[in-house]
């Protein structure tokens, strides 16, 4: 301590004097905005692994691996919370069109999961609507085991509505999935060439 001007004052180790330490404590406000910065900051880190997630399953490869990987029901679950819908469902959509991903969607009940979506209007956007029905018509490469599983979860009247008040895109989609639960599969793909695959990710991202 040195005594300045009549007041003693606390020297730091250089020397210099060392400010005053403020004892106020922390305000509700001061919790509140700490909180809300690093849920700001967790929800950025999320969406860009989203986003990362999505440009690996562009190519074949990746999607197989993260098939191995065990990550369809994590995708899945993460497909229920809000604001990142949109973006796992075109992963899901990526994974659907190789045999893997279809393979693991459909033992994990995605059928289910993206039909139940569908038929309780939790999309958020016409896009993301359109991508749901998209991954359903992916998933529907897997004719036999697919109508099963789309019949048990009463697939039909949710895509029956969604063939006559959706979107021009999910429409076209909702049609060739309804095809394939009523029995037409094989002669609908053969009218459409095969499986449309450019046209299951004609959405992109978001």
């Amino acid at each position: 301590m040195k005594n300045i001007g009549g007041g003693w004052v606390v020297m730091g180790s250089t020397g210099a004097p060392t400010p005053p330490q403020s004892n106020r404590p922390k305000s509700s406000s001061d919790h509140f905005y700490s909180s809300s910065s690093k849920e700001s900051e967790s929800e950025r880190t999320h969406h860009d692994a989203v986003l990362a997630l999505y440009h690996l399953t562009l190519m074949e490869s990746n999607r197989v691996k993260l098939v191995k990987l065990n990550s369809v029901p994590t995708l899945l679950a993460l497909s229920k919370a809000l604001g990142s819908v949109g973006r796992v469902l075109l992963i899901l959509c990526n994974l659907a069109i190789c045999g893997e991903g279809r393979s693991a969607m459909l033992d994990t009940n995605a059928v289910e999961c993206l039909v139940g979506m569908l038929r309780q209007d939790e999309l958020d956007s016409e896009s993301t609507h359109e991508n749901c029905v998209a991954t359903l018509y992916a998933l529907s490469h897997g004719l036999m085991r697919f109508r099963g599983l789309a019949r048990e979860a009463k697939a039909v009247e949710v895509l029956s509505e969604i063939e006559k008040r959706g979107s021009e895109r999910a429409r076209e989609k909702a049609k060739r999935v309804l095809m394939i639960i009523r029995g037409g599969g094989a002669r609908g793909r053969a009218e459409d060439g095969g499986m449309d695959w450019e046209g299951v990710l004609d959405g992109g991202v978001e």
